[in-house]
């Protein structure tokens, strides 16, 4: 909601977002509503043609959302909020000279929300364009290539892009190896147990007399 009337407000008066944005130096003197405003600065821009890109924006914000306060709990997302909003805070107010050359801060929530939705419903279908369905944890994938080429071409975004994605690399990454771990170890165990296991061509049981086997006399 907030960001609908920043957005309104920006069509207008586009240095209104020099009020809202996170600046380590003018919280410092005072300005601590920026530990908060700035999450409501649209990532699109005000621009002419950015409205339809913000509608999309703000409706997939909303999504994610609604969808992980269903597969987390309000408690637990709140965590996760505030977790991301600390890592920003100490960004630009501890070591912004190396933290502070990141994506923008909203773009960065965005994205811990993007990645977390991905992992606890992997197999949830976005359609893009509203034709292609898409699995999101494909399009998680893709975002994260992204990211990992933008942190290459751009060293010195790199420690910001990684810090920003703390939340998500702390309560999500480690749950996430283990259950690829656990889908390992059940696999190994699977291919064992075939390997072991009499196939259904071969006889359980063979006479040493006559050598006629179950299979070919079950009587």
């Amino acid at each position: 909601m907030f960001q609908i009337l920043v957005f309104a407000i920006l069509r207008t008066k586009p240095e209104f977002a020099g009020y809202l944005e996170l600046d380590g130096g003018k919280v410092m003197n005072g300005e601590v509503w920026r530990l908060l405003t700035f999450l409501f600065v649209p990532a699109t821009g005000s621009g002419s043609g950015s409205v339809v890109w913000f509608f999309f924006a703000a409706m997939f914000l909303f999504f994610m959302a609604d969808a992980l306060d269903e597969l987390m709990g309000p408690f637990r997302v709140t965590l996760y909020v505030l977790f991301f909003l600390v890592t920003q805070w100490v960004a630009v107010l501890v070591w912004p000279e190396v933290l502070g050359h990141g994506m923008s801060g909203v773009v960065m929530f965005m994205n811990n929300l993007f990645f977390a939705l991905a992992v606890l419903s992997p197999r949830t279908e976005l359609r893009v364009y509203f034709v292609v369905p898409v699995q999101i944890r494909w399009l998680a994938a893709l975002d994260a290539a992204l990211l990992l080429y933008l942190s290459l071409m751009t060293p010195e975004m790199a420690p910001g892009i990684l810090w920003g994605l703390l939340p998500f690399l702390v309560m999500f990454v480690p749950g996430l190896v283990k259950q690829m771990r656990n889908r390992a170890r059940v696999g190994v165990r699977r291919a064992e147990f075939k390997a072991k296991s009499v196939p259904e061509s071969e006889a359980f049981h063979r006479c040493k007399v006559c050598g006629r086997t179950d299979g070919a006399n079950p009587e």
